[in-house]
């Protein structure tokens, strides 16, 4: 059986609603007043959740992005040659600024995919004892899940994730 509603992308105006909450809320992580509105908001629409689990997910991989060596490596080389006051850069350091800007451009880009790819489908098939299903994958994949059983199916663009949280599943994975 498919819970209904878990898979579907949350609007444009809902994840630019969670993104302005995720902000004030990161700016302000000791507002009560603000924790509280939170909460209204998220109970009043599932879609609020995971619009809400989108920012927070983005968010999360940004942070971690900029820990990676080629990410510290652009910001020394970004502020390593600082002209004397009063003196504009050389061209040879503009062109390391501008090759060192579109560089980061494009790891940000990477990781903002590979955040959305995380969360481009996903399901949940859930059985009652004694009933079986069989389940289609968007790759083409088959599941025959049996009685009291939860599995948990996550697909993007890089990759499938297929967790069982319970029960039995035979698999037939198309390639």
């Amino acid at each position: 059986m498919n819970t209904p509603g878990r898979h579907l992308k949350p609007s444009a105006a809902a994840l630019d609603e969670a993104a302005a909450r995720f902000r004030q809320l990161r700016d302000r992580p000791d507002d009560s007043e603000l924790q509280q509105a939170l909460r209204a908001w998220m109970s009043a629409d599932p879609e609020h959740v995971r619009a809400l689990d989108l920012v927070a997910g983005a968010w999360k991989n940004s942070a971690s992005a900029g820990g990676l060596p080629s990410m510290r490596a652009l910001r020394r080389s970004a502020h390593r040659v600082e002209p004397r006051f009063g003196e504009a850069p050389s061209r040879r350091t503009a062109l390391r600024r501008a090759i060192a800007v579109v560089l980061l451009a494009a790891v940000t880009g990477s990781v903002a995919v590979a955040t959305m790819d995380a969360r481009r489908v996903r399901e949940t098939y859930v059985t009652e004892r004694g009933e079986r299903l069989d389940a289609v994958l968007p790759d083409g994949s088959k599941l025959r899940i049996n009685g009291d059983s939860e599995v948990r199916v996550g697909f993007g663009w890089l990759r499938r994730d297929v967790r069982l949280v319970r029960g039995e599943v035979e698999f037939l994975v198309a390639k």
